[in-house]
């Protein structure tokens, strides 16, 4: 079982559940706080021009703390499409009904962390489209780098500018 002795360990799983989804990833962004993940999905580009976003949702990183990324989650939930928790997989099995519930029954998505990552409750959809220009979420995804923030392969920058 893979562990986790940091939240930034859990960087790049995040990443790749985010890509896996079809979101371009976006690490450390500014919401009402910094949110360790933002995902953003934009539409087909034509020419020069930035393409339409269609959805953008948030990941908080805790490794023990439930009740504090729930209430974290739920402000970002009132700014992005879906919110999710990702937390270590030995975190969430020790999890009681009553924590679980609380995450099903405010519309906050759990992802489950180890090896790979496992959806264990889907997010609501909220409705919430509040960005109403996506040029900025379009620059930070296409910010080639790293987690390190050097310049990279995987097309991406996950650290904060």
């Amino acid at each position: 079982m893979k562990t986790f002795d940091r939240e930034f360990e859990m960087r790049p799983s995040a990443a790749r559940w985010l890509k896996t989804q079809g979101y371009l990833p976006i690490c450390e962004m500014y919401l009402w706080h910094t949110c360790d993940f933002v995902g953003a999905r934009f539409g087909q580009r034509v020419g020069r021009a930035i393409p339409a976003l269609e959805k953008v949702v948030a990941v908080e990183l805790k490794l023990t703390d439930t009740s504090g990324v729930l209430r974290q989650c739920l402000k970002n939930a009132g700014m992005v499409s879906q919110s999710y928790a990702m937390m270590p997989c030995y975190q969430v099995s020790k999890m009681t009904r009553r924590s679980l519930d609380q995450f099903d029954a405010s519309g906050i998505g759990l992802l489950s962390v180890g090896e790979s990552v496992e959806m264990v409750i889907e997010a609501r959809e909220t409705g919430n489209r509040w960005w109403k220009n996506p040029r900025h979420l379009w620059r930070r995804a296409n910010d080639f780098g790293d987690l390190t923030g050097r310049v990279g392969m995987e097309g991406f920058r996950y650290d904060a500018q």
